[in-house]
């Protein structure tokens, strides 16, 4: 294993090595200084020319004299230096052989180097700042970054009622939409904006051209809820469903689908993606559904987004009962998104949830946006949410 070995150089000569790495591949430019006579330390002054990294042409002339010899072998003479430079056993490691031209000098007993006053031997690596940058870039390069986007816009909104303007269904599919192409998201979760009480808008119809969006009705007799998904050209849906989270009236929706993502996900050829409208109470149905169109994606690929009416805390237990599989073990953001107006209502209820091994949050972050189109008096609106996931790649 390489070690740092230096011995002194001669009095009369002070030499001066700079060494910048660059990479692994450790781009290395030497500045040689002779203070005397070049001879007492084997340099002559055309080598600092022929040793710089970005010589020029007139340096380069300078260099001639070192090569001869049969196929262009460089040929040492005592007034040039040679400078070495080979991968030590570890990859982070460079080491650097600065010596003389004779090669005697380098050699004792069974062709072991000998170190004389006149060598240095330097070994570089890079600092650990750049080591966290390179293991950060190659982590990165591995990833498929994920960017959702969920609003739940209220019914009062959807169907003008309670005191919304009749304008106010227009305005906020609108609004969704540009918010999730400002997001640049790859899949969006819509609740309750819907035509009457459980048909969800259609979204690629209202500008996100080329996606393809999953509903997931939930009707009832008078009453009924709404979740869709929508996803971003390059995402395959292969299965999708929805349906009620409950048996009774308290409606409330999930849509459901099985997708192949445009980049390999590490250990899950598809993932399954839900829409969650969760009720205040306990969640009593969905579970076959959603076996049913994910089937073993259920277990350990899941991403799931939108409204869960609990905090971060809370989304565990309300996953078993629906989705089943590992646990949650990444759920964002956990901060206030509920509800306008805030003098009258509270809550940490919006999150997107996954089970995927390896997940973990994007470079990029979340962001909770402010309420909007407020001058139409949606009555009540949650905040929207952009969240953003990295997944491992797949080989």
């Amino acid at each position: 294993k390489p070690s740092l070995v230096t011995t002194p150089i001669p009095d009369s000569a002070r030499l001066a090595l700079l060494a910048t790495m660059v990479g692994t591949c450790s781009l290395v430019r030497f500045a040689v200084v002779a203070a005397s006579a070049a001879g007492a330390a084997g340099l002559a002054p055309a080598a600092s020319s022929c040793l710089g990294g970005g010589a020029s042409h007139e340096a380069s002339a300078n260099c001639a004299p070192a090569f001869s010899g049969a196929g262009a072998r460089p040929g040492v003479g005592k007034d040039h230096a040679l400078l070495q430079l080979r991968p030590s056993s570890s990859e982070e490691h460079t080491l650097l052989q600065l010596r003389p031209s004779s090669s005697e000098d380098l050699h004792s007993g069974a062709g072991r180097p000998a170190v004389r006053k006149e060598h240095v031997l330097l070994q570089l690596r890079p600092s650990s700042s750049e080591v966290a940058t390179s293991r950060k870039n190659s982590t990165a390069s591995s990833s498929l970054t994920v960017s959702t986007f969920m609003w739940n816009v209220h019914w009062q909104c959807s169907v003008a009622a309670r005191g919304s303007s009749a304008d106010c269904k227009r305005k906020v599919t609108k609004r969704f939409v540009e918010l999730a192409q400002e997001a640049a998201a790859s899949m969006v979760a819509s609740i309750e904006l819907s035509n009457g009480m459980s048909e969800p808008v259609h979204l690629p119809s209202h500008g996100l051209w080329g996606w393809t969006q999953v509903d997931g009705p939930c009707s009832r007799g008078h009453r009924g809820d709404s979740s869709a998904l929508a996803f971003a050209p390059g995402w395959r849906v292969l299965e999708s469903g929805g349906g009620c989270l409950r048996h009774d009236d308290d409606t409330r929706a999930f849509a459901v689908a099985k997708v192949q993502p445009p980049t390999a996900v590490e250990g899950c050829p598809s993932l399954c993606v839900v829409a969650v409208h969760a009720p205040h109470q306990e969640i009593t149905r969905g579970y076959e559904e959603v076996s049913r169109v994910c089937g073993d994606a259920a277990q350990r690929c899941v991403l799931a987004m939108g409204d869960w009416n609990v905090d971060a805390n809370g989304v565990a237990g309300l996953w078993s009962r629906f989705i089943g599989g590992d646990a949650p073990h990444f759920v964002e953001p956990n901060e206030r998104t509920c509800c306008f107006p805030e003098s009258e209502h509270y809550g940490v209820y919006d999150h997107l949830a996954s089970n995927i091994p390896g997940a973990r949050a994007a470079d990029a972050g979340h962001q909770v946006h402010s309420y909007q189109v407020l001058e139409e008096n949606p009555v009540q609106q949650h905040r929207p949410v952009v969240a953003r996931i990295a997944l491992p790649s797949g080989r």
